[in-house]
């Protein structure tokens, strides 16, 4: 009987069984293993190309050979046949027994789909984006505000300190004198509160020192992160018809608010929209009217569940068929390396038959 595979040395089993004991290990071998098939069925999976067809009673097996559409149609071309053009032609008639059979997903890792094939939903999302309400100030070392951008929201009398409506904290009183006295202080940045309890994220850029010392800081002021209620999103469809899942803040606006988006998501089919103010229980939104629009790379959609590349190609398809291909000439650089320092070894003690 002829022996297909060496004997094993026994070190080589002692080490074969020590591997078998780390289940971490042999688990990732056979999880290798799977995707390494996966891999060499690429062609059965992920396919631009009918495993078989039959047409006008003649068998075809484009997924294994090549044809040209002189050899399918006739037409006298002899360049690759498009069985997709030819399934979707008028001559391709499944009553007459014509048929093909395609992979699970019918698109080959080199086919750049048409972006006009691709599904998408026919509708409009109105996401609410929380305003920060992003604001700045200058005072000096009295606390008084000489200078505000957009501080309305913060700011009840401008004629008063800030230093009386706001409590700083040691963290930012401390980086404001350093920079009122004219000494480098990092960026700093915390979270302060009002006399009526409410909160706001202070924020100090770097500063460096100059010639003079300056007569002012600037302080930005912003909301916390978690400041009212959280951004949420409603879908709007052709008819008008809104999704049956509806957030908080949508429940919370008043009937002309939901008239007023609603209007502007049916616009949003035909042209471009811009965001809009809204105010719900002192928090205010912009609201953005988004349509779904293919443009490449695409995220994943029916029919590629991996989505679609910078070209138009199907990331799973490619994935596949590259797996294989990284995974074999991996196996082989193994193999190799194992057989030669068997050779080397058997060089080195010419007694050592085996692996």
């Amino acid at each position: 009987m002829i022996r297909l595979l060496p004997k094993l040395h026994p070190i080589t089993r002692k080490r074969l069984q020590r591997f078998r004991g780390m289940r971490r290990a042999w688990w990732s071998f056979w999880i290798l293993a799977v995707a390494y098939a996966l891999g060499l069925a690429s062609e059965f999976i992920c396919n631009e190309k009918p495993i078989f067809a039959k047409i006008s009673g003649r068998a075809f097996f484009p997924a294994f050979k090549f044809y040209s559409e002189k050899a399918v149609t006739g037409s006298g071309l002899d360049t690759a046949a498009d069985f997709k053009a030819i399934r979707a032609s008028e001559n391709f008639k499944p009553g007459r027994g014509d048929k093909m059979i395609f992979a699970p997903f019918s698109y080959g890792p080199l086919e750049s789909i048409n972006a006009s094939k691709l599904k998408v939903p026919d509708e409009v999302t109105i996401y609410f984006r929380p305003d920060p309400r992003v604001a700045a100030i200058n005072i000096n070392e009295r606390g008084e505000i000489i200078r505000s951008t957009a501080a309305d929201f913060y700011i009840r009398d401008f004629a008063v300190p800030f230093t009386n409506d706001w409590q700083l904290t040691p963290k930012i009183s401390d980086a404001i004198g350093k920079r009122l006295r004219n000494e480098a202080a990092p960026h700093i940045e915390d979270t302060i509160r009002s006399r009526d309890g409410r909160e706001a994220r202070a924020y100090l850029a770097e500063f460096k020192a100059r010639a003079a010392k300056p007569g002012t800081v600037r302080l930005t002021l912003r909301l916390p992160a978690e400041t009212g209620i959280k951004g949420a999103s409603v879908s709007v469809d052709r008819n008008g018809q809104i999704g049956k899942s509806l957030p908080p803040v949508w429940n919370s606006l008043t009937d002309q608010q939901h008239t007023e988006l609603l209007a502007s998501a049916h616009e949003r089919f035909d042209r471009m929209i811009f965001e809009k103010p809204v105010e719900v229980g002192g928090v205010r939104y912009a609201a953005e009217f988004q349509r779904p629009i293919v443009r490449f790379p695409f995220p994943p959609c029916e029919g590629h569940p991996l989505g679609l590349d910078g070209s138009g190609r199907d990331v799973l398809a490619r994935v596949l068929y590259g797996m294989r291909v990284s995974m074999t000439f991996g196996f082989v650089l193994v193999i190799a390396a194992m057989f030669v320092t068997s050779d080397i070894r058997r060089m080195n003690n010419p007694a050592a038959s085996t692996i």
